[in-house]
């Protein structure tokens, strides 16, 4: 019988995790690569004159209720993920974009009067969008909520599953630094011309071109479009 092709999923703790179950559950050799590991900041916003939140990812909706954010602001959620995680957290007024922070900027700006804004974000980003929010002249400001700190090395099994046939799923750019840098530091770099990439954006395999990986870009910007994309690939049998 042939090997199981694998696939790894290089997204931080604990959203890598949460990725393998779905990715078993659908029939595929689910192989947890996290390169990070996503970890509370500490201080609490002051929501005085706040009137709508930001969030740009599951971890910064999650985190919603324990800073406090009031049940009754509205939220503007990049994408699914993120919208679900609000309406988990106590919010019920919730606008859902389209998976990246610029089409979330458009339909901030085409509210009616947003009011002050306030980003609950990790401590990266790759879109600034209170600086183009500010930009525009908007109330906006940002809270640090949370971080992803880098991993000492790759799990034993990834690198043991990285090389010929293995999919490498790649969430972010700074995803795929840590994941490159891993690599290297383990001495399995070059294994990676002989995989295929399944990266969420353009910008997310960027910091990979270098590796002669073959590529895949999600037609959307989300796990949902990553796994659309995985199955023109992959069925579950070959895996």
């Amino acid at each position: 019988m042939a090997a199981r092709r694998p696939v790894l999923v290089t997204r931080a703790e604990p959203g890598a995790t949460r990725t393998c179950q779905r990715l078993t559950e659908l029939g595929y050799h689910a192989v947890n690569a996290a390169t990070a590991r996503i970890a509370d900041t500490s201080g609490i916003p002051d929501w005085t004159g706040v009137r709508a939140i930001i969030v740009t990812s599951p971890n910064g909706a999650a985190r919603l209720r324990p800073l406090g954010a009031p049940a009754d602001l509205k939220v503007f959620a990049v994408g699914a993920a993120s919208a679900d995680a609000a309406r988990a957290a106590g919010h019920e007024a919730v606008v859902t974009g389209s998976g990246d922070a610029a089409g979330l900027l458009d339909i901030i700006l085409s509210a009616p009067d947003p009011g002050r804004l306030l980003h609950v974000r990790g401590r990266d980003q790759a879109f600034d969008l209170v600086d183009a929010l500010r930009a525009v002249g908007q109330d906006a400001h940002s809270h640090i909520a949370y971080e992803a700190r880098a991993v000492d090395a790759l799990p034993a099994a990834a690198l043991e599953a990285l090389g010929p046939g293995a999919v490498v799923l790649v969430h972010s750019p700074l995803g795929a630094e840590r994941f490159a840098a891993l690599a290297a530091a383990a001495g399995r770099l070059s294994l990676l011309a002989r995989t295929r990439l399944l990266a969420i954006s353009e910008a997310a395999w960027a910091p990979l071109r270098h590796t002669g990986a073959g590529v895949t870009i999600a037609g959307r910007p989300d796990e949902a479009g990553m796994i659309e994309a995985l199955r023109s690939l992959v069925t579950p049998g070959e895996t």
